[in-house]
């Protein structure tokens, strides 16, 4: 195990989320629109992959059964973050941003990562490392879709209660037509809101986090990962919840290493110890 960057953050010229995803609206940048949006990034999943004829396969958990599947293939949703627009610029705004901003350096920050050699790192790589982090845990599909099922459910309510008043309020749509109709409407705002609340909670983490890489050194384990890479936890409570800014972020890096955000690490020295990692994450 060891440990990366300084407690305490000083102010950095690398990261200006909000000016530059407004910029992306300015600038005339010619880009395409993306149809299949991955929302695990195929920088971080190759790094689980087998490379064969430079593509990556990557071997899946399909209900009982293992699945090898290519990388390009897994973690995607046709425009989930497609906003509505006029243009090109506008439409792929959120999907440009995280290939850009976050995408485009991943390496770059494994490579720190993954280095034992590497004891100290900069104010920016800092802060590519924990932006990485905090927008892996929001951009996945897993809060959009348990906000579209309780939504869901709400409507089927108010729908059933309409039909028995024999109101027609919906002008003869079905409930399965108001919901697709909710979801498509409601998406864009979803993830805008996700990505303001990573931009948040990165500019609080920022102020207190350590950066711990651990290595497994037995040959026998592997860390896997999933559809939801970062795990959250909470250090001193069992009430656990994405928007804690004092959980610990766990997001395993290959199979090897896993890393972890701590904040106030050094005001916390138990969580370095390996009883506690291993009672809370079932490793070393």
């Amino acid at each position: 195990m060891y440990l990366l960057g300084k407690w305490r953050y000083k102010k950095s010229k690398r990261f200006t989320f909000r000016l530059r995803i407004v910029d992306r609206q300015k600038n005339n940048i010619q880009i395409n629109d993306v149809k299949g949006q991955h929302y695990v990034p195929r920088t971080y999943l190759k790094h689980f992959s087998l490379e064969t004829s430079e593509e990556f396969f990557i071997y899946m958990l399909q209900i009982k059964e293992y699945e090898e599947r290519n990388i390009k293939k897994i973690c995607l949703e046709n425009d989930l973050y497609t906003l509505h627009g006029t243009t090109t610029q506008e439409r792929m705004l959120i999907e440009k941003f995280y290939s850009d901003e976050i995408e485009k350096h991943y390496d770059e920050i494994y490579n720190i990562l993954v280095d034992p050699d590497k004891k100290t790192i900069n104010d920016g790589e800092r802060e590519l490392i924990i932006a990485t982090v905090v927008t892996m845990l929001y951009r996945t599909t897993k809060m959009k879709n348990r906000h579209n099922s309780v939504m869901y459910k709400t409507l089927e309510q108010i729908y059933e209660l309409c039909n028995r008043m024999d109101k027609t309020y919906f002008a003869d749509k079905t409930l399965d037509n108001l919901y697709k109709e909710h979801k498509n409407t409601n998406r864009p705002m979803q993830m805008m809101l996700q990505l303001e609340i990573a931009f948040k909670l990165v500019k609080i983490r920022l102020s207190r986090d350590g950066i711990v890489v651990i290595k497994l050194e037995n040959d026998d384990c592997e860390f896997i990962t999933s559809d939801n890479p970062v795990l959250y936890s909470s250090i001193e409570t069992n009430l656990n919840s994405p928007f804690n800014p004092e959980n610990i972020l766990c997001l395993p890096i290959d199979n090897k290493h896993v890393l972890l955000l701590m904040p106030y690490a050094d005001k916390h020295p138990l969580i370095y110890t390996q009883e506690y990692q291993t009672r809370k994450y079932g490793f070393l």
